[in-house]
């Protein structure tokens, strides 16, 4: 048995990648857990619709939400007893997708399996190396946080965002499978997608900046006789969204679904594709081939603080990739 554990639609493309290229001959279980919050409804759809655009042979979807908060810890329980007796108390591989989860280190450990992967949730998978994988961090519980020693076994990392290593312990994840469901697409010369991100909703650097970002990333595109839509993230506020349209004059497009399975299946490709420090990045240029591909570097006076140093690996990461970084300028004057 291979278990996979996901709770984002990147989490499930990349587990499904990893499946489809290592696991495929064997029995696999596809385990998603859903927020079940109504803040998150956005969310929690796109997972849906991620989860019924690929052909899983098995997947059970939980979530640890419950109307009497008191009794979440045992609606958490129960939910993880489902789980290990779908398993039948064991599983071989357990592959998951986001290393912060307490939930998922859990079942880690209660069945015991003999290889642990760590799958795409974005750029966090490079923090996750940094901070926890190379510094020996392999376990994580509630009581005691951060756990090293033999008892724990060292996760191989599944990423676009890492090279393979010559020790096995980290795999490039070329996204092969889904680039063989491809099939060849016309180009429309003049679009480029901007992917955003919640830069201002999660406060790393204000809206006013943000608005700067994306003006500054349009006019570097009409120099170039090009047109940018803006792609939301799901966690986008629509006053902002209603901001980048009407004073930014750029067309705003939800996907409805995770850029990686909407460019799949829509008939053409745009022209290139762009954004700041966004995970889509890197994935969708591993997917398809596009004219162009940008990332803009947000200088570190913009940003906060802590997240700095973060982002800035990012970009170091997209170099390696051969990802075209272009540097923005920002003075007292850029504003919308």
């Amino acid at each position: 048995m291979v278990l996979f554990l996901a709770e984002s639609p990147l989490q499930v493309i990349s587990c499904y990648e990893l499946f489809k290229q290592k696991f495929s001959g064997e029995r696999v279980l596809l385990v998603v857990k859903y927020s079940g919050e109504r803040k998150k409804k956005t969310h929690d759809y796109q997972l849906k619709k991620t989860i019924e655009a690929l052909d899983w042979p098995e997947c059970t979807e939980v979530s640890f939400l419950c109307r009497i908060k008191q009794f979440s810890w045992a609606k958490k329980r129960f939910v993880k007893y489902k789980i290990i007796k779908a398993c039948e108390g064991r599983a071989s591989v357990v592959c998951m997708g986001d290393f912060k989860s307490e939930w998922m280190h859990d079942l880690k450990i209660k069945l015991l399996p003999e290889s642990v992967y760590l799958t795409d949730d974005g750029v966090g998978v490079i923090e996750a190396k940094e901070k926890y994988i190379d510094k020996g961090l392999f376990h994580r519980n509630k009581k005691s946080g951060w756990l090293s020693g033999d008892d724990y076994v060292q996760p191989i990392i599944f990423s676009s965002f890492v090279s393979s290593s010559g020790d096995g312990s980290s795999v490039h994840n070329d996204y092969r499978a889904l680039r063989a469901e491809s099939r060849s697409k016309a180009t429309d010369v003049e679009a480029v997608f901007y992917f955003g991100a919640k830069y201002s909703e999660a406060g790393i650097m204000s809206l006013e900046d943000e608005l700067v970002l994306i003006s500054k990333a349009k006019l570097y595109f009409e120099e170039r006789g090009k047109k940018i839509k803006y792609i939301p993230h799901r966690a986008d506020t629509l006053g902002k969204l209603e901001l980048i349209e009407s004073q930014l004059n750029i067309p705003v497009n939800p996907l409805g679904l995770p850029a990686e399975l909407y460019l799949l299946k829509l008939d053409y490709l745009p022209w290139g594709i762009a954004g700041a420090f966004t995970s889509a990045l890197l994935s969708l240029d591993k997917l398809f081939d596009f004219e162009s591909v940008v990332s803009f570097e947000v200088p570190s006076a913009v940003l906060r603080a802590e997240s700095s140093r973060a982002i800035s690996n990012i970009y170091k990461e997209y170099r390696q990739a051969g990802i075209d970084v272009v540097g923005l300028d920002f003075n007292k004057h850029d504003r919308i």
